[in-house]
């Protein structure tokens, strides 16, 4: 509940071309955005401050600002895929991409 209104903060701060999303669950999200400057010049400081508001900050520990390709996310697919690569599989390729597709948008 504390971080209802986080989303809709973002969004007011970024201008909609910017590709900025954001995933919530439970306590922990996730933003991407389309540069790593947009986060860090225009999204963590609303970030910081939408939380500070509530007497929180964000955790130095958990918080990073990385490329995609860096994410163990593509790892663990990548190296589903390698395994499977020998069989005809397109429907399950299908199934695992848009599920991927549907949990990270």
């Amino acid at each position: 509940m504390t971080l209802d209104g986080l989303e809709r903060a973002i969004h007011a701060a970024v201008p909609r071309r910017s590709r900025v999303n954001f995933v919530r669950y439970a306590d922990d999200f996730i933003i991407t955005g389309k540069s790593k400057r947009l986060l860090e010049k225009q999204v963590m400081p609303v970030i910081e401050a939408f939380l500070a508001q509530r007497g929180l900050a964000l955790s130095k520990v958990k918080t990073r600002i990385t490329h995609i390709k860096s994410r163990k996310l593509n790892q663990a697919l990548r190296g589903w895929a390698y395994y499977h690569r020998h069989v005809v599989a397109s429907r399950a390729y299908n199934r695992v991409d848009q599920y991927v597709y549907e949990q990270t948008y």
